[in-house]
């Protein structure tokens, strides 16, 4: 759950990227999506092909069989109920209707406090 909280932080400080990326501006002088460094393209690549794999293992874990697992799904889901997850949930899917609210800034703050 660290790793997760540490990514989310991280891409809600990140959009100065994706503004650099896609999108031309003058800021004392021309921005293009060639500005964008190097390391900034490959740190942010990597970051994403690591939640794309978390993400897939995450998902591929619900098919497994082992009983231990089940049980942890089945306790899961269980605390999506109990503290009211599926609410916050939704919440956050309209937080990233309107960006100006900042919507990965609010999730990291809401795996933070889920976890203590």
């Amino acid at each position: 759950m660290k790793t997760a909280i540490e990514e989310v932080q991280w891409f809600s400080k990140a959009e100065f990227l994706r503004q650099d990326g896609f999108y031309v501006d003058y800021v004392d002088g021309i921005k293009t999506p060639l500005s964008i460094s190097k390391n900034d393209f490959e740190e942010t690549s990597i970051r994403i092909k690591r939640i794309r794999a978390f993400i897939l293992d995450y998902i591929d874990g619900f098919n497994n069989k082992d009983d231990i697992v089940r049980e942890g799904i089945e306790n899961l889901k269980n605390q999506f109920s109990v503290k009211r997850w599926y609410e916050k949930i939704a919440e956050l899917i309209e937080l990233f209707k309107d960006p100006k609210k900042k919507p990965l800034e609010q999730l990291s703050t809401l795996l933070h406090n889920s976890t203590k």
